[in-house]
């Protein structure tokens, strides 16, 4: 006998007498009541015993709150800003708003947003804090490219290049006042976020000229925040060993690494050689247990034996190389990347709006301007010997 979807919510989903939910299929229903459905949704994913039962919830849990992995952040985001700035108004919380390529509903989203998913919203303290602060709503700049690696012989990389993500918080009004872009540690993220809070929860009820006086002030203090706290941190020496053999032998032939090593470098096919990295604030970097718990659940892939996956002290070291590159990549985005978001909002005469703040964000920091539509990725001046270049439209 099969079950219609109907039926088996009855068998999955216990109701009470007095009240029934919407079917499973039906996320836009469950979405439309919001945080409290996600939550009931939760219990009942907490009191299933492992199995095929449990599964079909979390993916009915996933299409509630619009993200992958939901059962482990417990997040709720909105993807329409009109209905993200009407629950603000409601609840009196700003809004962090992830701007990324791709969605965050899917598996394939851009790598930072893959990332956040991982380091930032499966943390507990994290998840915690930005539920009980904030409104969540994600966009899309554009779909994520995806690369996908053919051997011939059945195997296939799936994975996607270039693009970037940045954390917007806005006021309950939908104004712009502070940007966080790329990765960040948990604890740095929350640090950031925290400071910024205040203002966020005052903005609405400002005059424009208070408005831009106060942001101002912030940026400017936030500046000079982040030079003293990097300035004076104690670094460590962590070897990190991201091996690949495709870099040199791509580098042996100058015109055949002129055509395939900027989508080989974009798609991080390649890495390193055994090298150490001297990251500051490591501590700030460390992977929850639910972080880490998540990342093995993914399965990342022993390459020396495919059909493996690692664990144990293979785990612990991949584990300890993305800390250390957490790590880095928080120094550079504070000191470099928002460095440029503080000195524009303390030179803005008027600040701007969403759109346009966004513009310039991918723009000038992330160097991925929307009028570009190969994302950088164009081999200009550089033929392929391919028809088109390979272009296939």
């Amino acid at each position: 006998m099969t079950l219609s979807p109907a039926l088996l919510l009855l068998v999955l989903l216990p109701l009470a007498q007095d009240r029934r939910e919407p079917a499973a299929d039906d996320a836009a229903a469950l979405r439309a009541q919001g945080q409290p459905a996600l939550e009931r949704l939760l219990q009942r994913y907490d009191d299933l015993a492992a199995g095929p039962a449990r599964e079909a919830l979390g993916r009915t849990i996933d299409a509630v709150a619009a993200q992958r992995y939901a059962t482990v952040s417990r997040l709720y985001w909105y993807t329409d800003l009109d209905s993200a700035r009407a629950a603000a108004h409601a609840t009196g919380k700003p809004i962090l708003s992830l701007r990324m390529l791709g969605r965050l509903d899917e598996e394939l989203a851009c790598a930072n947003a893959r990332f956040f998913r991982v380091v930032l919203y499966a943390d507990p303290g994290v998840s915690s804090f930005l539920r009980e602060s904030f409104v969540l709503h994600w966009s899309s700049e554009r779909p994520v490219p995806r690369l996908t690696v053919d051997f011939g012989d059945g195997r296939r990389i799936e994975t996607t290049i270039a693009g970037n993500s940045a954390h917007y918080v806005l006021d309950a009004d939908g104004h712009p006042i502070d940007v966080l872009p790329g990765l960040y540690s948990p604890v740095a993220f929350r640090r950031e976020l925290e400071a910024i809070l205040p203002l966020a929860r005052s903005s609405p009820g400002l005059a424009q000229a208070d408005r831009l006086t106060f942001v101002r002030e912030h940026h400017v203090e936030r500046l000079r925040a982040a030079a003293e706290l990097w300035e004076n941190a104690a670094r460590e020496p962590v070897a990190v060993g991201i091996r690949s053999g495709l870099l040199e032998a791509e580098q042996r032939s100058a015109t055949k690494a002129a055509v395939e090593l900027p989508t080989i470098v974009a798609g991080r096919l390649v890495g390193t050689n055994e090298s150490v990295l001297f990251p500051a604030r490591l501590e700030e970097a460390r992977l929850s247990g639910a972080s880490r718990a998540l990342l093995a659940r993914l399965g990342p892939i022993d390459w020396g034996r495919p059909s493996g996956t690692l664990a144990g002290s293979d785990l612990d070291r991949a584990v300890a190389t993305l800390e250390a590159l957490v790590a880095v990549d928080t120094e550079r985005n504070e000191l470099q990347l928002r460095g440029s978001v503080h000195r524009w909002y303390a030179s803005f005469a008027v600040l701007p709006d969403f759109p346009a703040l966004n513009d310039l964000v991918y723009r000038q920091v992330f160097g991925t301007p929307r009028d570009d539509p190969w994302l950088g990725l164009a081999g200009r001046g550089m033929v392929a010997a391919l028809p088109r270049d390979g272009l296939v439209e």
